[in-house]
């Protein structure tokens, strides 16, 4: 836009000292204050070529051919119509007036081209302007039908989260009036009372998970601290691992033995590690691979720490990350595994790239995070 605004004035400034040679020309002016104009004229011309050049150097989606055309015509002019004046006989050796070689119907015959040139490369700055105000407004757009979704995201996850949080509540009193209960039974109660226990901890784990999803999907800033990325993926994996189990898939876990130290919020990356297990299980299982396979790997990449987890299933066909949580390969899906794996790597610093894995032949998800630089 600053290069097209300083194209369109010095086009100004040229037309105007145009005129002005063709007025200063009818009188006695000494020769070399001709050749400061011209040579001014042939000076703004090129800085008005240069600035529409760099412009497109910095890849504006702004079409500007026709008018580097006009740009170049202008100077053509500007040369033709000078020619005499930088090597014609009217300049004298002794730098006396040129006043008695003027040809009036020069003047004449540059004015109108003087005139097309101006209102033509005018006219062209005008439709590149449109042009830049367009695609301006189709930006913005898009920013507020993505800044629509996401508050349409975050408020279906809030509305399922205090759905959620009612029962569980009063199951969690429940629990908690049955190890009362229980405690008065003595000692015979004991096996009863571990699971119990286990209950409690679990219920209390969802709406620790619920409140984390709640803050993740409303892109709000949590706290961040130094973890180790190995451990929420092995932890990820642990909760997972009867589902792998049931299932029959076969799984390979690469780099867990190293510690890859990470500046962010660890139970987010936990949830989206989950999310990325549990996609991949649903789509072994949906399109009834006989050998299933599961790959989880970690590694130093660029000083970046690379989290891939792949699989030998049919793979995203097509889906890309701009299309989430909009687009799902799965029958019953709808997209916001992966939309929430996105999220929760952006939030914390991350790049997040889907492709096929080279391997295994399925889908291949590539996380990618900056390290703390500390082993």
């Amino acid at each position: 836009m600053v290069a097209l605004q300083m194209a369109g004035l010095l086009s100004a400034l040229i037309f105007a000292l145009s005129c002005g040679f063709e007025v200063l020309h009818a009188n006695t002016l000494h020769s070399s204050q001709y050749i400061i104009i011209a040579l001014l004229q042939c000076t703004l011309a090129l800085w008005a070529i240069i600035e529409i050049y760099s412009a497109e150097n910095k890849r504006t989606p702004i079409p500007l051919a026709s008018l580097k055309v006009f740009l170049w015509l202008q100077l053509a002019l500007i040369l033709a119509r000078h020619i005499d004046t930088f090597y014609g006989p009217s300049i004298k050796s002794n730098g006396e007036s040129i006043a008695g070689n003027i040809e009036f119907g020069m003047a004449i015959a540059f004015a109108p081209a003087y005139l097309f040139v101006f209102l033509a490369i005018n006219k062209l700055l005008i439709n590149a302007f449109a042009h830049a105000e367009h695609l301006r407004a189709n930006q913005l757009e898009q920013a507020r039908q993505e800044l629509q979704r996401k508050l349409k995201t975050s408020l279906v996850a809030a509305s399922v989260a205090h759905e959620i949080n009612q029962p569980l509540s009063t199951m969690l009193l429940n629990i908690h009036l049955a190890e009362e209960d229980i405690n008065k039974l003595g000692a015979a109660a004991c096996p009863l009372q571990s699971r119990l226990a286990q209950l409690t901890v679990d219920s209390k784990l969802v709406v620790s998970t619920i409140e984390t999803m709640r803050t993740l999907l409303r892109n709000v800033q949590t706290e961040h601290s130094v973890f180790d990325l190995s451990g929420v993926v092995l932890s990820a994996l642990k909760y997972q691992r009867n589902l792998l189990r049931s299932k029959n898939i076969a799984l390979t876990t690469l780099g867990m033995q190293h510690r890859f130290l990470m500046l962010g919020d660890e139970s987010q990356l936990q949830i989206a590690v989950g999310n990325l297990l549990r996609n991949a299980v649903e789509a072994l299982e949906q399109e009834g691979i006989a050998q299933p396979q599961l790959e989880v790997s970690l590694s130093r990449r660029h000083k970046q720490i690379s989290l891939q987890v792949a699989d030998n299933g049919p793979g995203f066909m097509g889906i890309s990350l701009e299309q989430l949580p909009m687009k799902t390969t799965k029958r019953q899906g709808s997209g916001l595994g992966l939309y929430v794996v996105h999220t929760a790597v952006e939030n914390n610093g991350g790049s997040m790239n889907i492709g096929r894995s080279e391997k295994l032949g399925g889908a291949e998800v590539t996380l990618m995070f900056p390290t703390t630089g500390r082993r």
